[in-house]
C-alpha cells in the first residue's frame, strides 16, 4: 500500500528542524513542525515540509521527513508563484496543509484544485474564522470547541 503523501507548507518553522539556525519562529510553527514529526513516525505517511530559505539545501531528509526550501526566510513574494507551484508540483503530495491567514492560501487552492489534491487548513487564531479564505479549504482543523462552534455558526 502506498503511503499518503502529505505536505505542510510552514515557511518560518525551518528552525525547529535545523539546531543551526536560531531564527523566528511562533507557536503555529512549533505545532506544525510537530505534527510533521509525529506523522513521519507513522510509515503509512510520507511526510514533507516547505520552509523558508535558511541557506540549506534545496531538499533535507531528516529519518522519513523531507524539508523543501522555498523562500528568503520565509517571506512570500508576488513574483514567486511560478517556482511556489514547481515546488507543490515537485513534492507530489495528495494532501496540503496551510495554516495562519496568508497569501499563499490562494495558491495552495488553485494548485490543490487544478491537480486534484487535497487542501487542508489549521486554524491558528481565532481570529482566523473571520476571514472567509478558510472556506477554500476541504477540510479545516481547529484546535478549541469554541473555534469549531464558531466555525459552523459562520461558515
Amino acid at each position: 500500500m502506498e503511503p499518503i503523501k502529505v505536505c505542510f507548507i510552514s515557511l518560518r518553522s525551518y528552525p525547529l528542524f535545523s539546531k543551526k539556525s536560531f531564527d523566528y519562529f511562533g507557536g503555529a510553527e512549533v505545532q506544525m513542525s510537530l505534527i510533521a514529526k509525529a506523522l513521519a513516525k507513522d510509515k503509512k505517511f510520507q511526510v514533507s515540509v516547505i520552509v523558508g530559505d535558511y541557506g540549506q539545501k534545496t531538499a533535507v531528509k531528516q529519518n522519513r521527513l523531507t524539508l523543501y526550501r522555498s523562500f528568503k526566510h520565509g517571506r512570500f513574494f508576488p513574483f514567486e508563484v511560478g517556482r511556489f507551484f514547481q515546488l507543490l508540483k515537485k513534492i507530489k503530495a495528495d494532501i496540503y496543509v496551510e495554516r495562519t491567514i496568508n497569501p499563499k492560501i490562494l495558491l495552495v487552492y488553485l494548485f490543490c484544485r487544478l491537480f486534484k489534491k487535497k487542501f487542508v487548513y489549521m486554524v491558528a487564531h481565532d481570529w482566523d474564522l473571520n476571514h472567509r479564505i478558510i472556506k477554500l479549504a476541504d477540510s479545516i482543523i481547529t484546535q478549541t470547541s469554541n473555534q469549531q462552534k464558531k466555525l459552523l455558526k459562520n461558515i
